[in-house]
């Protein structure tokens, strides 16, 4: 028993020398991995090469479209639809001065006739005062000889009386008959006198029954109702045999052709638009649909509520591919000013007044001036013709950084990209979150 005790405790330290042993052995045998580290590559972006060029600002605003040539077809009179046109339908074509209703106009064709008449009367009544005259006018003729004759008379009898050939009566007949005969002539030139004040009396009777005529004959022409200007129906508001009163609108007619968008813009642009700049308007729903027209009235004064302006843009629909129908709600990109030989970069490549530049691929941190800013587009100075701005991965860039860029050659290329990369970033970071995007 003594003798396995002490085996045992003999063989205790052996063993553990013996693996201690073994454990530096294999930790003298262990070699390192190989290191497989890669340098990161150059970071991918987007620039633009900047070079002078002219650009025009663009004026956004909105408005609905309406005809600008637009009537209701209303009754002057009261009546009963007698007739209606063929074409008198929502949506046909017509023409200026085409005959659309009728009414019944009996009545008033009766009233003309009655007018007619009186006129008539009055007329003839003004060629008996034209007869009368000339009538007068030989009578005053007449009278004169008399009145000569029997001027002499009483000088003959005076000689006779002296004579006593003849008696103091005969004188006294004569002088009766000088006084008779002056007396007529006299009535005679009053007459002729007083002929022009009844003959001016006798024409205003004629004008004013001429002038019921005219009216009664409008009567009549306002029974038949035409259209005023070439367009199409739009509404109808009556059927034959109504009875319609005077004012009633019975349908509307609007010009198809051309076509007038007011529009609203801040006072600020007031002196950016003159009438005659261009404008492009589209839906907002539909951008590849487009009609072209110019500013063909600017408002006079502001509305002082909002602090805007109004302008009014014309559309001919006859030179578009398909008409602007009114009621549209459009966008509208107006003509501004145009600036010539500037250097101009997309607006969200210019942060807190600096932009990053590319030299042999490395990114410079470059101080620029804004000179204006536009919807899209930033001019700036402080960038020389050629330099390479980066526009995007703004945020990961800083100085030194190598970069590898991809060039594109417009502006336009340049603000199409940078909006790509934000549609791919906003829809990236909707599928981390476990969302979709709603484009």
């Amino acid at each position: 028993m003594r003798t396995r005790v002490v085996v045992t405790i003999t063989l205790v330290p052996l063993l553990l020398a013996a693996g201690a042993g073994l454990a530096g052995l294999l930790i003298s045998l262990k070699t390192n991995p190989p290191d497989h580290t890669t340098p990161r590559p150059p970071l991918v972006v987007r620039a633009l090469q900047v070079a002078p060029r002219t650009l025009t600002e663009r004026i956004a605003g909105y408005g609905t479209a309406v005809a600008d040539r637009y009537a209701w077809l209303s009754s002057e009179v009261p009546g009963h639809v007698a007739e209606l046109a063929e074409e008198f339908r929502a949506g046909a074509a017509v023409r200026k001065g085409q005959l659309l209703i009728t009414l019944d106009d009996r009545e008033y064709a009766q009233q003309l006739r009655r007018a007619q008449s009186r006129l008539d009367l009055e007329q003839a009544e003004l060629k008996r005062l034209e007869i009368e005259k000339q009538s007068i006018a030989k009578l005053v003729a007449i009278a004169s000889t008399e009145l000569q004759i029997a001027q002499r008379e009483p000088d003959r009898v005076r000689g006779m009386v002296e004579e006593g050939s003849s008696g103091r009566r005969e004188l006294d007949l004569t002088r009766l008959e000088y006084e008779q005969s002056r007396r007529r002539l006299q009535t005679f030139k009053n007459d002729l006198a007083e002929w022009p004040q009844r003959h001016a009396r006798q024409e205003a009777s004629c004008r004013l029954r001429r002038a019921e005529v005219a009216l009664a004959q409008l009567d009549v022409d306002r029974c038949e109702i035409t259209a005023p200007f070439d367009g199409r129906l739009e509404t109808i508001h009556v059927e034959i045999g109504e009875r319609v009163a005077a004012g009633q609108q019975l349908a509307s007619l609007l010009d198809p052709d051309r076509i007038e968008v007011p529009i609203e813009l801040p006072v600020s642009r007031r002196a950016d638009v003159r009438v005659g700049s261009a404008c492009v308007l589209s839906l907002e729903s539909r951008q590849d649909v487009v009609w072209r027209g110019s500013v063909s009235r600017v408002a006079p004064s502001a509305d002082e509520t909002n602090r805007s302006f109004r302008i009014y843009v014309e559309v001919d629909n006859r030179a578009q591919a398909r008409p602007l129908i009114p009621g549209m709600f459009v966008h509208a990109r107006i003509d501004g000013p145009t600036h010539v030989d500037v250097i101009a970069i997309p607006r969200g490549s210019v942060q807190d007044g600096s932009v990053f530049v590319s030299h042999d691929r490395r990114v410079q941190h470059r101080s620029v001036t804004i000179v204006r800013r536009l919807a899209e587009y930033t001019i700036v100075s402080g960038l020389d013709p050629g330099e390479i701005v980066i526009i995007s991965n703004l945020d990961a860039l800083s100085d030194g950084m190598q970069v590898e860029l991809r060039l594109l050659s417009t502006p336009l290329q340049a603000i199409n990209a940078r909006r790509d990369a934000n549609d791919e970033r906003g829809l990236d970071d909707s599928r981390a979150a476990g969302g979709a995007r709603t484009p």
